[in-house]
């Protein structure tokens, strides 16, 4: 499987409309040369999902349950806030 995000909205390879937000592709959706052409260029990112892995993505989005703490902006949260104790 493939996953794209695209730097710029809307921009358009290989005969698709690539979005911000991340979407995946399954796998023989693109020829290997599509491949090729989508990982070369710098307004895409292209990762390589394996299928096990996007797998155990589907069960946990199924449950409800996600791996890890989320922040709101998507970022990784700091953890608890570690204040001075008075005295």
């Amino acid at each position: 499987m493939l996953r794209i995000v695209s730097k710029k909205e809307g921009f358009c390879r290989c005969g698709v409309r690539h979005s911000e937000k991340p979407v995946d592709y399954p796998d023989g959706r693109f020829t290997d040369e599509q491949v090729a052409r989508l990982k070369a260029d710098p307004m895409l990112i292209v990762l390589e999902i394996p299928a096990q892995v996007s797998s155990q993505e589907d069960a946990s989005a199924a449950n409800g349950k996600l791996e890890g703490p989320v922040a709101d902006d998507g970022s990784e949260p700091s953890g608890p806030a570690k204040g001075k104790k008075g005295k």
